[in-house]
């Protein structure tokens, strides 16, 4: 069998995004804070230096960790201030300890993931020492197995088996790499473009039917617009699978032909591509159940994350984590902001009211000012030293971004300036996947609306569905 270059570069190319699909695959790890790892180490024997020292050596550095902490705010006026044990400076240590104060807390970049798995061994070495961190990678096989039923319908109602097998290998062998709960939606999405692709094969110009049907199009091309949001290597990676699937159809074109060769008999199709409708009644039906799989999808990936929590709640401690506002028992940005309020407006404060207090919106400090008139009397004024208002907060959010140290506000300021902190047992942020669940949301509305423009087209003309 003679190969020209097109073949060639087909061939290479199938390969190619084989290997790369093989050598990026990933699982997906889920942890209870936006781009950090908690370690937690109960010890008699380790203190918090000693523990520093073995992530050190792995390669953790900027560990955020009690030790660590400094003062986030001075003033410049009165640089030393009494810290009382019910100030803020006193409750953040709860975030370095779970809840039975039985263990100490660390937190390290998600970057540095790899690093961590090399050290736990040797702090779990440590006699009387036990480590380990909220992350934990765990195989979603809900999302792939969803898809694989669903690609298990459209092959039973394939009329070219062997081309729908060709066309799909790459989208599974990417679903399965990157097992993620957007990926295996997105992938569904495709395949169905794939199968309705499949039907127009060898139809007269079905190559230009399909590029002109919006069915087609959308459901190729729409996923990696949202996927992009979700993680854009996962965008890149679908746009690599989609082709080779091109390169993969080629060969099987290039396969059919020469098989072709040796027939004597060769049927052509009666009606063109353009004639044929590309959804059709069974497309339609198809459609029903790409949207049962894309919501099935969408409630396993809310039904996984309560499975962990209750796998982990009888295995790990309660961890500082960000919680809802109703079960917040640590302190938060919000109460830094207003120790960060006392602490810059206690040097313009007599002692007798300098007790800690909560601002209200726009209050202000008021200094007095002493100047001589024109006549050379001395003239008393007001002036405004400080106010607290949303100025003054967005400067102490940029003091904190430019702290030279791993402080705990930096950690609390990228979960954002809202979020309640407390403690958990389960798993709540994925590190693979961002915005998921409003990615899934809106990978429905695309067969949603095409199913509706179908069926409202077809009513309009008195047709059956």
């Amino acid at each position: 069998m003679k190969f020209d270059i097109k073949n060639i570069v087909a061939i290479v190319i199938s390969v190619l995004v084989f290997v790369l699909l093989l050598a990026f695959k990933t699982v997906p790890l889920t942890q209870l804070w936006k781009g950090y790892q908690i370690l937690y180490v109960y010890s008699q024997d380790l203190k918090e230096n000693d523990i520093l020292a073995v992530l050190s050596k792995y390669g953790c550095t900027d560990v955020i960790s009690k030790s660590s902490q400094r003062l986030p705010v001075l003033s410049s006026i009165s640089p030393v201030q009494f810290q009382t044990d019910d100030s803020y400076i006193a409750k953040r240590n709860a975030f370095f300890t779970d809840k039975s104060s039985s263990a100490m807390v660390f937190y390290v970049n998600e970057n540095q993931s790899s690093y961590l798995d090399k050290a736990i061994p040797e702090l779990n070495s440590f006699s009387l020492t036990k480590a380990g961190t909220d992350g934990k990678a765990s195989f979603p096989w809900i999302a792939p197995i969803l898809l694989c039923m669903f690609w298990a319908v459209l092959f039973f109602f394939s009329k070219n088996r062997p081309l729908f097998a060709a066309a799909s290998f790459f989208s599974i062998v990417f679903a399965f790499s990157r097992p993620l709960y957007s990926v295996s939606a997105g992938i569904s999405l495709f395949i169905f473009a794939l199968f309705l692709f499949h039907r127009l094969w060898k139809r007269k110009d079905f190559l230009k039917a399909a590029l002109n049907s919006p069915y087609i199009i959308l459901f190729t091309f729409f996923p990696p617009l949202v996927l992009v949001f979700v993680s854009p290597a996962d965008s890149v990676f679908y746009l690599l699978s989609v082709t080779a699937t091109v390169s993969s159809v080629y060969l099987y074109s290039f396969y059919e032909e020469k098989q072709d060769e040796k027939s004597v008999f060769k049927p052509v199709f009666i009606r063109s591509a353009k004639m044929f409708p590309v959804i059709g009644h069974l497309g339609i039906r198809l459609i029903g159940l790409l949207i049962i799989t894309l919501v099935l999808i969408s409630v396993s990936l809310n039904f996984s994350g309560k499975l962990n929590n209750l796998s982990d709640s009888t295995v790990k401690p309660a961890l500082p984590s960000p919680v809802s506002s109703s079960d917040s028992s640590i302190v938060n940005l919000t109460d830094f902001m207003y120790w960060a309020w006392n602490t810059a407006s206690f040097p313009y404060k007599k002692i007798e009211n300098a007790a800690f207090e909560i601002p209200e919106e726009n209050q202000q400090v008021q200094i007095k000012d002493y100047s001589a008139d024109s006549n050379g009397k001395i003239v008393v004024s007001d002036s405004t030293a400080l106010v607290y208002n949303s100025k003054f907060r967005e400067s102490v959010y940029s003091t904190i971004e430019q702290l030279n140290y791993p402080a705990l506000e930096k950690l609390m300021l990228k979960q954002g300036k809202n979020t309640a902190y407390g403690y958990s047992k389960g798993q709540s942020q994925s590190s693979s996947e961002k915005f998921v669940f409003a990615a899934l949301l809106i990978l429905i509305t695309v067969p949603l609306c095409l199913g509706a423009y179908y069926i409202i087209g077809r009513k309009r003309y008195g047709l059956s569905i």
